[in-house]
């Protein structure tokens, strides 16, 4: 069984392009859906313990969480009693690269699954603004990487999950390469506009101006991957260093 989830919400279409990726690379496997009901985006691994989450039944396999992404997670293992044998979550609008996976709620969904023993794997698409999204090449570049790391014994390792990007999707470039990564440990470009007026009598107000696009990076991180336009696919794990393998 596979549990999919994601933090843009249960109807988005980055999750129904996953799905549709696992119907054709796992076409054996029953799909269960639980997901936030809506948008969690930049969520981190906030959970809910001190108020009720609401749980909705859309269809036979598919339920809507008012929760966040790791909420979902603990509410399908722990409160609908589901037993995945792998987690997936995505197709995430936008990438998931370096100093954004503590950020991600994309990716607290399996590390939370992690956290519990349960393989799984984190999938982003980054984009261009220029370019727009084709959620259908998107979703035939996760089939073949479902294919390349499932089979893998490595997904398996414990306390691990793996985070995939892939690149802005421009019709006339050939298909990408895929590539094992190393999340980049440079910052995020951050900057904020001022946008305070004399009248505001409440502080000062700041607009994020931050540009993805012009991020820095390290030969061999994932934003050097994604950016030059291959498939990033980098193993996270949460052991000690002394107790790795």
């Amino acid at each position: 069984m596979i549990l999919l989830t994601n933090d843009d919400g249960f109807q988005s279409e980055g999750l129904l392009a996953l799905k549709n990726a696992v119907q054709f690379a796992l076409p054996q496997e029953t799909i269960v859906t639980v997901a936030p009901s809506s948008q969690q985006s930049q969520i981190g691994h906030q959970v809910t313990t001190e108020t009720p989450i609401k749980v909705d039944q859309h269809h036979e396999n598919m339920f809507a969480v008012a929760g966040t992404p790791a909420d979902c997670v603990r509410v399908a293992l722990f409160g609908l009693s589901i037993k995945p044998d792998l987690i997936l979550s995505g197709i995430n609008h936008g990438g998931n690269l370096g100093h954004d996976i503590p950020i991600s709620g994309t990716v607290a969904a399996v590390r939370e699954g992690a956290y519990h023993g349960i393989p799984g794997i984190a999938f982003s698409q980054y984009f261009k603004q220029e370019i727009p999204f084709n959620w259908i090449r998107s979703a035939s570049r996760v089939e073949l990487v479902l294919k390349q790391l499932v089979p893998d014994q490595d997904l398996k390792s414990p306390l691990s999950c793996y985070n995939v990007n892939l690149p802005s999707i421009d019709a006339k470039a050939e298909e990408p390469e895929r590539h094992i990564t190393l999340p980049s440990m440079h910052p995020l470009p951050v900057a904020f506009e001022d946008i305070s007026d004399s009248n505001h009598q409440c502080g000062r107000l700041f607009r994020y101006t931050g540009a993805y696009s012009h991020r820095d990076f390290e030969p061999g991180s994932d934003v050097e991957c994604c950016f030059g336009g291959n498939i990033s696919i980098s193993k996270l794990e949460f052991l000690p260093a002394n107790l790795r393998h």
